[in-house]
């Protein structure tokens, strides 16, 4: 098993201290922290991974190659946040380009509250699937 904590983007560096104090020797656990505090986690036991990876230039994102080149293992793709507020689709490019960049990939499906009431659950798994039917599992 393998869990995997998403931290989003609230910690301070006085949270990230007091967490990597607390939790110092934990096994089978990839922590993706937001990638300012990214070096902190990789003096750690616990594999390290990204909360997002972007192919194109853009300001204050990251890539696959400087992810890799970092330390880094792992990559969350397809998160809903990003998938609703960024309107993030056909994502099987992003999770070729990790994987080019020997990133292990956790990719996120699943519905909105509205897309669940309207019954559409289904649909959009189906839908978000999909999208690594044009992966090339490197």
């Amino acid at each position: 098993m393998l869990i995997v904590g998403n931290q989003k983007n609230y910690m301070t560096i006085g949270d990230v201290n007091k967490f990597l104090k607390s939790y110092e020797y934990l096994k089978n656990v990839v922590i993706c922290p937001s990638n300012i505090y990214i070096p902190y986690y990789l003096k750690r036991s616990f594999s390290v991974g990204v909360q997002n990876i972007e192919q194109r230039v853009v300001t204050g994102e990251i890539s696959a190659k400087q992810a890799h080149s970092m330390g880094v293992e792992w990559t969350i793709i397809g998160h809903s946040e990003r998938r609703e507020k960024f309107d993030e689709r056909n994502l099987g490019n992003k999770v070729n380009e990790a994987l080019k960049n020997k990133l292990k990939v956790i990719f996120c499906v699943g519905e909105t509250f509205r897309e669940r009431e309207k019954d559409l659950t289904k649909d959009v798994l189906k839908d978000q699937l999909s999208e690594l039917f044009n992966v090339s599992f490197l």
